[in-house]
């Protein structure tokens, strides 16, 4: 079967998943995604998946992983991992098999499917449309176009880069389109990588959907710590429990997240105002103030309310212009495949998990061979599961084999119990149109756009203690970086204020180990904002009061984080040492004493399923000692140095190729805006010193270089956002 040419658009799981299906048939597959591997799970990579992992995956991906990468370890059956680990631990080594190799092409977007030689309304509800082959009008990265051809044609790329619009019957509200770019339509990480846009300041979101529960619950969270955050929430619906909860639901975290977000409204939390029945009819955005002005229409009545941001979490539907020159028949309602959508309409249940395969009868279009699945072929309806979508990837390639006891995913074998294995290598070979693979390795860079951020390690890699999660190795003898003189500091502070940095970051090491380090903080709040990472034990009462001076007698502030890795000493000293919780505890509680709200940092060595668990006891610890208002940051673990040894290194595939950063938001890596000063120079970022390679200059004004993207630790920065900074930064006094 390997003469059929079969097009793939999409590489979410639904995507991918067909694309190993169909290559163990012998298909000559393509597959064409407009972002990265999982891109738009990506976009939400924040947030769980209501449904474990058994749930989404499949026995032959699995499987062939497995076959791929012995280390692999595969994820527990009943986790529920964020969208983020869904794609690094699944989708990413799915992507680099070596059955598909060469066959997936990030940064490229299919702008429209035709039929060669015939139009649309040519040969009508006729299979003589099979003789003129799919073609496919492609945009690579660059904005180059050309022509694919194929047999057949799988859309798989979803619903979530298509949102609806906020206003008044589904149509743009006025000032809607013009505001666009300045308006979320997705899922924020209002509690992570986002914070620094919503804390404290006043949110308008309009939505009843669980898109909507997890932004209400992100908020709530942000609320405890940033108490001057508000927020307006908006539905259309004249009800005063905004999202109906499920009886005995089956799905933990769904009906979790329905509780929390309506108790919120039902308990009145004085951040939260609630209004029902309102559409939003106007919007306005002040570029003096901004702020948008938003005009509610409650019934007869209007309503004027300011806001600093919008955040419409209305749902999504499908980009229908891809196959407009196709015969596809439509729901006029749900805009989904007309057979899938009528039969979806007489379901039973409207409970996605009680949702079943609804027969391969239910993919077919009146155009032969072109087939849509995952979430796109629900339309507007928001009840599509991973799971249905692999049901789907069985029942589409029994239609076209033409053997309806096909079955790939039973087990990874065939009706006579034997392997597909028909993969022609020839297949593979290197495509002349110049494309980017998901598996390519051609190298990433950064470029420095501007440097905001100065770091120093003014502590060396000298430390009174000896953590096993340590990236660099820190300890008390080792001395690959020595001690930062005040008068180098001062140096580069200089040249920094030429440059037009706008906040400093010390570290080490232990900073406080440095004699210099309370003189470079005076140097440095002379000229703006600073921050020292601290592991507390140095931190007696003495040098809190002297800190406490020092920030007294600044215009500019001192943020101080404490990093302490367990809200226990048995939690804490495992990894930190014996007696560390103790005296970290009691540098804190001399930097509360002095006024000053310490950051309490910890590195993610717990499952995220015990996330909550371990936030309520650092909450209750710091409450405990009289640190009322507790600010607490996690970090991800960087598999490089000491915690490379403790846990495991990375896996082979997690890397950032060139593909990747297409349609990615580069100011997320803190190497785009910041550099580290050591005493052997500038590196290009705090993580990576110990690597000769990192270091891209002597002074400041050189290090405006891009850097090489090879190292896997810049892996989690992709990931996880610029995770060495704060949430914000403040040009107030503590």
């Amino acid at each position: 079967m390997t003469e059929n040419k079969l097009a793939i658009i999409g590489a979410g799981p639904i995507g991918l998943e067909a694309a190993l299906y169909a290559a163990k048939l012998g298909f000559n597959i393509v597959v064409f995604e407009k972002n990265g591997v999982g891109g738009n799970m990506l976009k939400w990579g924040h947030v769980s998946l209501f449904s474990p992992w058994q749930m989404n995956c499949s026995v032959l991906g699995v499987a062939e992983i497995k076959n791929n990468y012995p280390d692999w370890q595969e994820p527990n059956a009943d986790v529920f991992l964020t969208g983020r680990d869904y794609v690094s631990k699944y989708l990413q080594p799915l992507s680099e098999l070596s059955i598909l190799k060469n066959k997936i092409f990030t940064g490229s977007t299919v702008i429209s499917i035709g039929r060669e030689n015939i139009l649309k309304g040519d040969l009508i509800g006729s299979s003589d449309r099979t003789s003129h082959k799919f073609k496919l009008l492609i945009s690579d990265s660059e904005g180059n176009e050309r022509y694919e051809f194929a047999d057949y044609v799988l859309d798989a790329s979803g619903v979530y880069g298509n949102p609806n619009f906020i206003g008044d019957g589904g149509i743009p509200a006025l000032g809607e389109l013009k505001n666009q770019p300045k308006i979320d339509y997705h899922i924020c990480d209002i509690y992570g990588k986002g914070r620094t846009r919503f804390a404290g300041k006043k949110t308008l979101v309009v939505g009843t959907g669980y898109s909507a529960a997890t932004t209400i619950c992100d908020f709530l969270n942000l609320v405890k710590e940033e108490p001057d955050t508000e927020l307006v929430w908006a539905i259309r619906q004249n009800r005063q429990i905004p999202i109906p909860e499920i009886a005995d639901d089956p799905l933990p975290g769904r009906s979790k997240l329905t509780a929390i977000a309506n108790e919120a409204v039902q308990s009145k939390n004085s951040n939260i105002e609630f209004i029902a029945n309102a559409s939003i009819s106007k919007i306005e955005f002040n570029e003096k103030s901004d702020q948008f002005k938003v005009t509610l229409k409650l019934g007869e009545n209007t309503q004027d309310i300011s806001v600093d941001r919008i955040i419409a979490n209305v749902g999504y539907g499908p980009d229908n212009s891809l196959y407009r020159e196709l015969q596809v028949h439509e729901c006029y309602a749900s805009r989904g495949p007309m057979k899938l959508a009528a039969a979806l309409l007489g379901a039973s249940s409207a409970d996605c998990l009680e949702q079943q395969s609804l027969g391969a009868n239910t993919l077919k279009n009146p155009e032969p061979n072109f087939f849509i699945l995952g979430n796109k072929s629900y339309g507007r309806n928001s009840t599509f599961l991973i799971r249905t979508g692999l049901e789907q990837i069985v029942e589409v390639f029994s239609l076209i084999t033409g053997k309806p006891e096909l079955n790939l995913h039973a087990g990874g074998k065939n009706g006579n119990g034997k392997s597909h294995n028909t993969f022609d290598e020839n297949n593979g070979k290197k495509s002349a149109v110049k494309t980017t693979p998901a598996n390519n390795t051609e190298t990433a860079w950064a470029p420095l756009h501007k440097l905001d951020t100065l770091w120093f390690q003014v502590g060396g890699t000298i430390c009174n203690l000896w953590c096993t999660h340590c990236f660099i190795s820190c300890s008390p003898k080792n001395h690959k970086f020595e001690f930062m003189k005040r008068e180098v500091v001062k140096k580069y502070l200089e040249e920094s204020k030429a440059i037009g940095v706008k906040e400093y970051y010390f570290t080490g090491g232990e900073p406080f180990m440095n004699q210099d380090m309370l003189g470079i903080l005076e140097d440095t709040l002379v000229i703006g904002p600073a921050t020292v990472l601290t592991n507390g034990i140095m931190i007696q009462e003495r040098t809190a009061k002297r800190l406490k001076k020092i920030v007294d007698n600044s215009e500019f502030s001192l943020e101080i984080r404490v990093s302490i890795d367990g809200f226990t000493p048995e939690t804490n000293d495992k990894i930190r040492g014996a007696g560390s919780f103790e005296k970290a505890m009691n540098g804190v509680a001399n930097l509360v004493k002095y006024d000053f709200l310490p950051i309490i940092t910890a590195a993610q060595t717990w499952e995220d399923s015990e996330t909550e668990i371990v936030f309520d006891g650092f909450k209750k610890m710091l409450t405990g000692i009289g640190y009322n208002r507790p600010r607490f940051k996690t970090i991800p673990p960087l598999r490089i140095g000491r915690e490379k040894v403790r846990s495991h290194g990375y896996d082979k595939y997690e890397r950032i190729t060139k593909a990747m950063l297409h349609d990615y938001d580069d100011n997320l890596l803190q190497c785009t805006s910041s550099r580290m000063v050591t005493d052997k120079g500038v590196y290009v970022c705090p993580i990576l010193i110990d690597y000769p390679e990192a270091k891209v200059s002597d002074t400041l004004k050189d290090s405006f270089v891009p850097y090489a993207l090879k190292n896997q630790a810049c892996y989690t920065c992709y990931i996880s956002g610029a995770i060495c900074h704060n949430f914000s930064s403040s040009n107030s006094n503590n």
